[in-house]
């Protein structure tokens, strides 16, 4: 059924309380988006390398993330006493466990903030034209690792699990460039605009319709199998005091988990990332920023990854909000996005309605420890041109831990429900949709039930070297419910489980 006044105005009142409601399912997320619904980050917490401005994927309000802690370390930071004393910053006199006796912890157990300085800032490639291009900013990073596999699927794919989706083969994930202008209305109005590209296997997960996709959400611009290249980004901003507007190609602002590698703390990401949310949008954006706590926005959309309008012209409302205590310490984010999307994917018709929504709180338990919870809900409307609807849902939890001025371990433990095995796709060139080989990972369903996930991490962040994040992670799978096809979804399709190991690094330029 196609979207009513009424009917939008009945989704958004409701969609807070539905967040807690039953089983939902989404489409395919085939395009990424740094910083989704609170869009809160992991750099929100100083945890993931920060990259100099928002991550790829702006939150509801960006004005009110929290501000990073610290973006790098000094180096000798392992045990005792630093040894190395970095030219931009002073040396704390212990990297490892500051002494309990400082203000504000005065008894056992304790955990005191540690002094790591002032972060150098990374070298830049294009530092020579920042300083003389007109307010024009060029930077980006590169961004590689390989995954393990204790199963050793002969395919060499790991599943549904993605990005880092081949056993055993070193990935290019992400040489990423990013040309822009940044919106500053302290003195007035003004513009900015913001251009990203990127090339490496990661492009396959963000490809959008109508610009680096075809009808059928194939790359048009893969330079082999599993490498292409990829525009996920491209739009201009205007603003004036507390209002802003944004209008072109942008990430989505559902979600914790973003596609910018920088903007993550760990190298594998969630399955409510890529198949509970949309990764980008073609449209426009309008946000307020009411006060310091509380920043609104909303707007309409050609709907989930869709660079051109397919649907004959059905828009998609695309809003939500985020609140910041006043401490500065919690934040909530609140996104959603309702309207006409195809029931069977690749297909642009038929359409019904799609709803999705995001919930995240976080907060900064101490100075070292910080917690992040997620929940998701999806809708659609005559899935598979059915009659019936299929939901996916899920929770995810994330807590970091700043062991000293280098080192940072984190926990990720997800559920996500596929209610109706209408969102996860099968492991491999996804040939069921007709593109073998290069076909793009969007969900096409099959997998009808729990998807769990346990994955730690952790990572190194050396101050003698601010351009550089290293990210070592384990993680387990499991899947409970029925089989698509006849077949599980790890292992090349014969078995419930797996469990994977791997390493990336990040270099900022």
């Amino acid at each position: 059924m196609k979207l009513t006044r009424w009917q939008l105005a009945l989704a958004l009142g409701i969609s807070i309380w539905s967040n807690s409601a039953e089983a939902q399912q989404t489409s395919v997320k085939v395009a990424p988006q740094p910083i989704r619904t609170a869009n809160l980050a992991a750099a929100d917490f100083g945890l993931a390398t920060v990259s100099d401005s928002e991550p790829a994927a702006a939150a509801p309000a960006e004005a009110a993330k929290p501000e990073a802690k610290e973006a790098s370390a000094p180096s000798g930071c392992t045990t005792g006493t630093c040894t190395t004393t970095p030219s931009c910053t002073h040396v704390p006199a212990n990297c490892t466990a500051p002494s309990c006796t400082s203000e504000g912890c005065t008894s056992a157990p304790c955990d005191c903030a540690i002094d790591c300085g002032e972060p150098c800032e990374p070298w830049r490639l294009f530092s020579h034209c920042n300083d003389n291009c007109h307010g024009i900013n060029f930077r980006g990073w590169v961004n590689g690792g390989i995954m393990g596999n204790s199963d050793s699927p002969n395919s060499r794919f790991n599943g549904p699990a993605t990005f880092y989706d081949r056993s055993g083969e070193g990935q290019l994930s992400q040489l990423y460039l990013i040309a822009e202008k940044a919106l500053d209305t302290a003195n007035g109005p003004a513009w900015g605009f913001r251009i990203d590209a990127l090339y490496g296997t990661d492009y396959r997960f963000n490809i959008s319709r109508g610009l680096s996709a075809e009808d059928n959400f194939t790359g048009k611009w893969s330079s082999s199998r599993f490498y292409g290249f990829d525009i996920p980004q491209a739009y201009v901003e205007a603003g004036v005091d507390d209002w802003s507007v944004k209008i072109g190609h942008f990430y989505t602002i559902i979600g914790y988990e973003v596609v910018t590698a920088p903007d993550n703390f760990f190298m594998t990401h969630a399955y409510t990332m890529q198949y509970g949310e949309p990764f980008t949008h073609t449209g426009f954006l309008v946000t307020k920023k009411v006060n310091d706590q509380l920043s609104l926005v909303g707007g309409m959309t050609n709907g989930w990854d869709n660079f051109e309008q397919v649907y004959g012209g059905e828009y998609s409302f695309l809003g939500g909000a985020t609140f910041t205590a006043s401490d500065g310490n919690s934040k909530l984010a609140y996104a959603a996005s309702v309207g006409e999307e195809e029931v069977i994917f690749g297909t642009q018709s038929p359409t019904e309605t799609r709803f999705i929504q995001s919930l995240v709180y976080s907060r900064t338990i101490t100075d070292r420890l910080s917690y992040v919870f997620q929940s998701d809900y999806g809708n659609q409307q005559n899935a598979n041109d059915t009659g019936a609807d299929a939901e996916w849902y899920g929770v995810n939890q994330y807590m970091f831990y700043k062991i000293n001025c280098c080192w940072t371990a984190g926990v990720r433990a997800e559920w996500f429900r596929d209610d109706d095995g209408y969102r996860v796709a099968p492991a491999g060139d996804y040939a069921r949709t007709g593109a073998f080989p290069n076909s793009n990972p969007a969900s096409i369903g099959g997998f009808e039930g729990n998807f769990y996930e346990i994955a730690v991490g952790l990572n190194y962040k050396p101050q003698s070297n601010a351009n550089l994040v290293v990210r070592p992670e384990v993680r387990y799978d499991k899947f409970d419910g029925r089989q698509a096809l006849g077949a599980q979804p790890f292992d090349d399709n014969t078995s419930d489980k797996q469990f994977v190991y791997g390493i990336d690094l990040i270099y900022l330029y």
